[in-house]
């Protein structure tokens, strides 16, 4: 069970819902955000592969994202895309070799370097939020081609859980980045003009 996942989805819904001005954009990213947590309940099976809705969903999403973008702008995400995959699957080897690490530290401080990891090599947020999530979502399959037998879930938990503080962590560090820019402008100002 994704906890975790479930209280910052529904924590962007609420934002979105009760602190965003009433515009189409708003409405389209709070059924999103419903499609999202109604479909990782879902589990569809194709062999002996367990696929969740949720990553099938968030996958298609950012590929459809992709093919909005110019031939060399693809090409540069793909690139940054693949660099998160392989990232987010060498990360889950070294746990494998060294599980002793989570005594020391939680597993969701992972999710934190993956997403600051994301935004130093990718430019605006939207691009930032799409490649975190592709790319986790590849090194998933990837880990499960890799260790087929043992490994049959694309978009478990523990994924579910990685995506979500991503994407909290992107979007603090957006808001902060915003407040900053909004913060400087203001104090940029005569006195007067500040009130």
């Amino acid at each position: 069970m994704s906890v975790l996942f479930y209280w910052i989805i529904w924590g962007f819904w609420i934002y979105c819902a009760f602190l965003m001005n009433k515009t189409t954009y708003r409405s389209r990213m709070m059924f999103g955000l419903l499609i999202i947590i109604i479909s990782a309940g879902y589990t569809f099976s194709f062999d002996a592969v367990n696929i969740n809705g949720a990553w099938l969903l968030l996958l298609v999403a950012g590929y459809v994202f992709y093919m909005r973008r110019p031939l060399w702008q693809v090409f540069r995400l793909c690139l940054s895309n693949m660099t998160v995959t392989i990232v987010y699957s060498l990360i889950h080897i070294y746990w494998l070799m060294d599980p002793a690490i989570f005594l020391v530290i939680d597993p969701w401080v992972f999710s934190v370097v993956l997403a600051v990891f994301t935004m130093f090599i990718v430019k605006t947020y939207h691009e930032r939020l799409v490649t975190g999530i592709i790319g986790i979502g590849q090194g998933n399959g990837l880990l499960m081609l890799i260790f087929y037998p043992y490994e049959n879930v694309l978009g478990n938990s523990e994924w579910l859980n990685t995506v979500a503080v991503c994407v909290l962590t992107m979007s603090i560090w957006e808001g902060l980045r915003l407040l900053s820019g909004k913060l400087q402008a203001t104090l940029g100002k005569p006195f007067h003009e500040r009130l």
